[in-house]
């Protein structure tokens, strides 16, 4: 373990991201695949945060064995997990740095030791023909593209440039692995070259931020969190279901007592909006 640990924090040092394996089996793989199918109704792409804390096989992922001991080298122990645990089905997002972290008043995320990470499980491989993943640009988490937090954030300008565009790379983890990425790191999702390949299988990912147990730090991404309950859309305001329930869950009232056991085992600490 000491060994797969060191190896995935120089990647991302260096890369900004890193993949820890699980080497999971077909069959484990399968297993999670069947319960993640059942958080959709219909056609939506987002699973209810309850649905997710209340599908233990899934909700456990947040304290893999090797993804503790690599966010405790990474970001002290305790650190600390946030409440947006999310599951998505067959969902695309375009080349950015996630907002929370760039743009005007983010002078904060370039302090000397700020850390702050994604941690994302696919349950299907990216692969070129059908997607299933993300791209990224290496080394990205090191640059600036909005005046070190001060100004609006120009990616496409970032990615019209040969030293980022002939960076991209599709990511690879295996199929229930840890893919952890720095909060500063330029991704999207990986765009599939054939159509019919991708849609002949849904592609689910789960995810959840952790970070430094850092009062301020920890209250400015709540705070964060808490201000995309509600998005504008074509001049009205739209309500944002996940995003609203995650702040109204209060730990540790709204978590099962399995996810309350392993956190604790794990010593890491849980921030919730009423809590941070």
């Amino acid at each position: 373990m000491e060994a797969t640990v060191k190896a995935a924090l120089e990647d991302f040092r260096r890369d900004g991201y890193a993949i820890v394996p699980r080497g999971l089996g077909e069959s484990e793989v399968d297993a999670l695949r069947e319960v993640s199918a059942t958080l959709f109704d219909g056609d939506s792409r987002e699973a209810s945060p309850l649905d997710v804390l209340g599908a233990e096989e899934i909700a456990a992922l947040v304290f893999d064995e090797l993804g503790v001991a690599f966010l405790r080298a990474l970001l002290g122990e305790p650190y600390v997990v946030y409440p947006n645990l999310a599951m998505r089905k067959n969902f695309f997002t375009g080349w950015h740095v996630d907002q929370a972290f760039t743009g005007p008043g983010r002078e904060l995320v370039w302090d000397p030791g700020y850390c702050h990470v994604s941690v994302s499980v696919y349950l299907q491989e990216n692969t070129e023909e059908a997607g299933g993943g993300i791209d990224v640009v290496p080394g990205s988490h090191l640059t600036s593209f909005d005046g070190f937090g001060q100004a609006r954030p120009q990616v496409k300008t970032a990615l019209a440039l040969p030293e980022y565009a002939e960076r991209i790379v599709r990511t690879e983890p295996a199929p229930g692995d840890l893919l952890i990425k720095h909060a500063r790191l330029l991704h999207g999702s990986t765009v599939p070259a054939d159509d019919a390949a991708a849609e002949a299988r849904d592609k689910y990912g789960f995810g959840y931020s952790a970070g430094r147990l850092d009062a301020f730090e920890n209250n400015r991404f709540i705070t964060h969190l808490a201000t995309k309950r509600v998005n504008v859309l074509r001049g009205e305001q739209v309500r944002h279901e996940r995003h609203t329930q995650e702040m109204a869950l209060s730990y540790p009232r709204d978590f099962p007592e399995s996810f309350r056991t392993r956190a604790e085992r794990a010593g890491v600490v849980v921030r919730t909006f009423d809590t941070c």
